[in-house]
């Protein structure tokens, strides 16, 4: 049976109108239709990589990282995905004055090894930034000496979420891709700038993100520090003592080599420590002698009190309560309130343990003024291992410098002064 395709072909051929060079032409054409949608099915596939790599990175965690961090772990997913040598970020020092520490006095933030100085970067932003405030700045094949003779390609964009400019993303010298389809220019094109676009888009909204939850965060730890001022401010000679314990104990959770997020937690278990505190009476809490039996179990019950005031809150303070409620207990089993012994006390309540009393000893009391230095180091290292956790107690000596620092430059907060009808406090 005959084949109906080559029948076909045959008559095309024996066609007197047959126009073997508009075949050729047509066959070159689907050439380039094919390259082409191959090379775009190529930009959609490294566009999808370049989103969810970029995703992961910017998924919530369990702390908030600092701003540069983010801008850290950012940079090195774009070159490969943009095809660029490098990628710049120079954040805008206004949004970022705190963090100047952390960028080791360096003005820019590279994917890699820094490709040229900052001053580099900067004159790119001074030459094309006002129209990066409009749309992407792409430039190919730049003269040596119009930038530095090192930059040949460019594409600039700002990372900007509403009115905040948060800073810019310069993309740097076009890499021409190895085994790339033939007619494939070098420089960089719209597809590489929307690329860094997008990048810059999602990284200024986790930046905004970032700074809406540090806010929330702040705000959290302030309305702490108020409740515990309200508890503190029964008794003049406790003012600031919950601040310190927390600074103590916070300074040896980072010497025992805690995460960050625990120092953080630590700290602010310390801040609630004695909230229970609320609920005993003045003439127990401000005697001026030391307690007897009877006045001993009522101040004895605070740790309990404070688990129970803050309870109604445990979807946000479930990670305090074990410290404030176990902050009281011994490692020979002699604390209080349920006389735990050794590593049944959970770790925050030791190291609470060790700061309370080590500000308790070394701060006026209204029976006694504070002790001395080395008799609080003697009575700490005489309790390692019975009052205290010996291995803790040993971090916290490591870190008696940073300490003895922490006690001497303290300073209370005073209470705001307003002016008569103001609601706002008086300047200055």
């Amino acid at each position: 049976m005959a084949d109906p395709a080559l029948a076909s072909r045959t008559r095309c051929i024996d066609d007197p109108h047959f126009d073997p060079d508009a075949l050729i032409q047509q066959v070159e054409s689907l050439e380039h239709e094919v390259q082409s949608l191959t090379e775009q099915v190529t930009h959609d596939f490294e566009e999808l990589a370049l989103l969810q790599s970029l995703a992961v990175s910017m998924e919530l965690r369990n702390s908030t990282p600092e701003p540069i961090a983010l801008m850290l772990d950012f940079l090195p997913k774009l070159p490969l995905s943009t095809m660029c040598q490098a990628v710049a970020l120079v954040p805008n020092m206004e949004m970022f004055a705190d963090q100047q520490a952390s960028l080791s006095n360096a003005a820019t933030l590279w994917s890699g090894d820094p490709l040229v100085e900052d001053e580099v970067c900067r004159k790119i932003i001074d030459t094309f930034g006002e129209n990066a405030q409009v749309d992407p700045v792409v430039i190919n094949d730049l003269a040596a000496d119009q930038i530095d003779s090192r930059i040949r390609d460019i594409i600039l964009v700002e990372i900007r979420h509403a009115d905040r400019l948060a800073g810019w993303l310069i993309a740097c010298n076009h890499v021409k891709p190895e085994g790339c389809l033939p007619g494939v220019r070098d420089g960089f094109t719209t597809i590489e700038a929307n690329l860094i676009l997008t990048a810059g888009s999602i990284l200024a909204t986790q930046l905004h993100n970032t700074r809406l939850l540090r806010q929330k965060e702040q705000l959290f730890t302030d309305v702490v520090r108020a409740m515990v001022n309200a508890v503190e401010a029964r008794d003049d000679y406790t003012c600031g003592h919950s601040e310190r314990v927390a600074l103590f104990a916070q300074e040896l959770a980072k010497q025992a080599g805690l995460t960050v997020t625990d120092c953080d937690r630590i700290y602010l278990t310390g801040l609630l420590h004695d909230v229970g505190k609320i609920a005993v009476p003045d003439a127990v809490l401000q005697k001026p002698g030391l307690l007897n039996a009877e006045e001993r179990s009522v101040i004895e019950t605070h740790p309990d009190v404070g688990w129970r005031i803050l309870y109604p809150l445990v979807n946000q303070l479930s990670e305090v309560l074990p410290g404030v409620l176990f902050h009281h207990e011994r490692i020979d089993g002699k604390g209080y309130p349920d006389g735990l012994v050794g590593e049944e006390i959970p770790l925050d309540g030791r190291i609470l343990a060790i700061s309370d009393a080590y500000d308790a000893m070394t701060s006026d009391r209204p029976y006694r003024g504070g002790m001395p230095q080395e008799k609080a180091e003697e009575i700490l290292r005489s309790g390692a291992g019975s009052q205290w956790d010996a291995d803790l107690i040993g971090h916290f000596f490591d870190a008696m410098p940073r300490m003895i620092a922490i006690r001497e430059s303290y300073n209370r907060r005073e209470p705001q002064a307003r002016q008569h009808g103001s609601y706002m406090p008086v300047e200055g």
